[in-house]
């Protein structure tokens, strides 16, 4: 039987481009960046997380970077025409899970549990009488906002607070049936309050757990994002030594006007390089708090 038990919820926040592998033209690498910014953001130039505000430019500076590189959005294939067309007969056909009517049941009862509630659902194996198996969503995301882990995992708290363990998704599943096999409706009241005391502990248990592998993930991240870095500052050289060699001999009458162009094209790559080493920076450094939500509280 399931019935609503107030939760204080956390927050959960809502891709980039791909890292830089063999070397490209400065011109190839603005377009790819754009090409991948654009993608991010669903093609929407303007607004706070449009494409020219991650770029940092002006959208009217970033319409004429995409005239310039010839970039054009590409146009809807048939699926996704025939997804947009409400009217379209599906060509594919599945059997309902339920009948219509139980399922509009299912959706009718689900709609009881509101915003920051969750469930208590009881079970038939797998929690002893004198504990609670709190089942919790921990997400972490990058400095970008994106996010980067998401674990579900449910602890077990004894009625007098104690946290005596946790387990995996797959092993509450495992041990309580949960999703596998019918629950039936015990018609028995539960003590929403004593429950309610239960998400403290638990919760905190959830912090600590999410924080040791907050740390192992960062360490690995600040490997690979040195990694990434050395890569484009070797690139940025190369860049820099092809802008050097590029504009290298010629009459001594234009060596003002190389020199100023010089000093331009080593500027566009700068800000170009910039923007990729803040890429990398923002998108492997994580947060530095889990964000947790409670899903269910399960009872025996």
């Amino acid at each position: 039987m399931a019935s609503p038990l107030h939760v204080a919820r956390g927050f959960a926040p809502a891709e980039g481009p791909a890292a830089v592998g063999s070397a490209k033209t400065l011109t190839d690498l603005e377009r790819d960046h754009i090409v991948a910014t654009l993608e991010r953001t669903y093609w929407r130039l303007e607004g706070e997380d449009g494409a020219a505000a991650l770029l940092g430019m002006n959208p009217s500076t970033l319409r004429s970077r995409i005239r310039k590189h010839g970039i054009r959005r590409p146009g809807p294939g048939p699926k996704d025409a025939a997804a947009r067309n409400t009217d379209a007969w599906p060509t594919t056909q599945y059997l309902w899970p339920l009948h219509p009517m139980l399922q509009w049941m299912d959706f009718k009862m689900l709609s009881l549990i509101g915003r920051q509630r969750a469930p208590v659902i009881r079970v038939q194996r797998g929690v002893a009488p004198e504990e609670a198996l709190v089942l919790i969503s921990a997400l972490i995301p990058n400095r970008r906002g994106q996010p980067v882990l998401n674990d579900w995992f449910a602890v077990r708290v004894t009625r007098s607070g104690a946290v005596t363990g946790a387990l995996s998704f797959q092993e509450l599943i495992g041990a309580t049936g949960l999703g596998r096999e019918d629950i039936p409706n015990a018609e028995k009241p539960h003590d929403a309050v004593q429950l309610q005391a239960l998400l403290a502990p638990a919760l905190d248990f959830a912090q600590k757990r999410m924080a040791e592998t907050h740390k192992v993930f960062s360490a690995e991240s600040r490997r690979r994002a040195a990694a990434e870095l050395e890569t484009l500052a070797k690139l940025k050289r190369l860049h820099h030594e092809q802008l050097e060699l590029s504009l290298s001999g010629g009459d001594a009458h234009f060596a003002k006007m190389r020199e100023r162009q010089r000093e331009a094209k080593a500027s566009d790559i700068d800000t170009l390089f910039k923007e990729y080493q803040s890429w990398v920076s923002q998108t492997l450094e994580l947060d530095s708090r889990a964000h947790l939500a409670v899903a269910a509280v399960l009872v025996s």
